[in-house]
């Protein structure tokens, strides 16, 4: 290891050596602090690089291949940090640990404080960020104003045992990629305003793959694309507080491409004012776990066969309560899927379609002036609805729409001033009706043959 110092007290190149590894420090700037920090490292190696408390415009690029190696850099306080960053142009613009198809446990630290800090942000071509190989693992934790996080991770189990990305900033960014099987990443953030916030970006592609993700703030989203089967994120639930505060927004996309295996899994949580989650699976045996708590909060679900197989055996769970103006907008397209809807509160709204053969809606709903609509096309699908704890004057309204054969409907309201409309098409249709107390409308209409209806006030 060699050092060297200038005579004018200022500090000249720093080099590093050790094993084929290379760290450099260019010069201090009169009044602004300017850091550049590169090391190389093949083989078994442990990097730790650190700058000075106050240092601004600090930047880090590193490259490790072989196994076990481990990269720890730590930036604080300043401001325009960067690990990894660049256009692209030089090779040594980048961040890497790689192994290829080897056995990898890399692992990954890196600490930044302050504002406008980036790891990997705007890399292209060989500019690009990533970790290669096997059971790789990634910790970075930014705190500040304007960070950006950009990683790729190629391979499989890599961040399986603890990759995560913690922010407790405003208007930040983070996007991970991962390509390859059994990976799995952790991301939390807090922060954000009502003129913009946090943003979370994940995308895998592969099998047996789980993302989670927790926000506590203001106007923060979370996006999920996950290609494969047996993929699963998990917005709160068990793994995490999910989404609280006001304004965010959740939009996930799973894409169960093999028709014969296990499908996708959401758990979503979200709880405030104006929350809404977007949904979207395509295949088989997919599942939507949705709970909302709180005012004028949404749910948009969609499931769909997406390839000649179609969509079957598909589940939706949708849970909202709180002051009111809570909706869900529930569509399932394929044989023997499910829809379990419950929402308790003021002025809520169900809107639920299903087109296929045997599948099954429940839906229950609580408190006053609610509205549940839905239609069926296909045979031998069910529709069963509830509505209660109206008061005196519930004004609750009820839509069915059915066609085709063998169907059912059947519907109950509690309390007074409701409204129930069933329209069904086909043969060997039954509708059921039943209205508590007073002043109840029904409207029953069936055209076919075969087909049964009983009100009951």
């Amino acid at each position: 290891m060699r050092k060297s110092f200038d005579t004018n007290g200022g500090a000249s190149p720093l080099i590093v050596t050790w094993e084929g590894a290379r760290a450099s420090t260019p010069h201090r700037g009169s009044a602004t602090m300017h850091k550049h920090l590169l090391a190389l490292s093949m083989g078994v190696a442990t990097l730790a690089i650190s700058t000075s408390a106050y240092a601004r415009d600090s930047s880090s690029y590193t490259e490790q291949g072989g196994n076990s190696n481990e990269v720890t850099v730590t930036q604080t306080t300043g401001s325009n940090n960067t690990v990894g960053k660049g256009n692209g142009t030089s090779a040594t613009v980048y961040f890497r640990q790689e192994n290829g198809a080897g056995s990898g446990s890399n692992k990954l630290t890196i600490e930044q404080k302050g504002s406008y800090n980036t790891f990997g942000s705007n890399a292209k071509g060989r500019g690009q960020s990533y970790q290669s190989g096997t059971a790789n693992n990634a910790t970075i934790e930014q705190s500040g104003f304007k960070s950006n996080v950009d990683l790729q991770q190629r391979g499989s189990n890599n961040g399986s045992f603890g990759s995560n990305v913690k922010q407790s900033a405003s208007y930040s960014d983070v996007n991970v990629v991962e390509n390859g099987n059994q990976n799995g990443f952790y991301v939390a953030q807090k922060g954000g305003s009502f003129f913009g916030g946090n943003a979370i970006a994940i995308t895998q592609n592969g099998d047996n793959n789980f993302a989670r993700t927790s926000q506590d703030g203001t106007s923060l989203k979370a996006k999920f694309e996950q290609t494969g089967y047996n993929n699963n994120v998990f917005s709160g639930n068990d793994y995490g507080t999910g989404q609280t505060g006001t304004g965010h927004i959740l939009d996930v996309k799973q894409n169960n491409n093999v028709s014969y295996l296990s499908g996708s899994v959401l758990y979503n949580t979200q709880s405030g004012l104006n929350q809404s989650a977007t949904v979207d699976q395509r295949g088989v045996q997919n599942s939507v776990t949705n709970t909302q708590s709180g005012f004028e909060n949404s749910l948009i679900a969609t499931q769909n066969g997406g390839n000649s197989y179609g969509g079957f055996n598909n589940s939706i769970t949708s849970t909202q309560k709180g002051l009111g103006f809570n909706s869900a907008e529930l569509n399932q397209f394929g044989d023997n899927n499910v829809i379990t809807s419950t929402q308790d509160g003021l002025l809520l709204k169900v809107d639920a379609l299903q087109n296929g053969a045997s599948n099954k809606l429940t839906n229950n709903q609580s408190g006053t002036r609610n509205e549940m609509v839905s239609r069926q096309y296909g045979t031998g699908n069910t529709i069963s609805n509830t509505q209660s704890d109206g008061g005196l004057f519930s004004f609750n309204k009820v839509n069915y729409y059915q066609n085709g054969t063998g169907n059912a409907a059947t519907g109950v309201q509690s309390d007074t001033s409701n409204q129930l409309s069933s329209i069904q098409y086909g043969n060997s249709n039954v509708a059921s009706i039943t209205q508590a107390t007073f002043n109840n409308s029904s409207l029953v209409s069936q055209n076919g043959t075969g087909n049964v209806a009983t009100i009951k006030q």
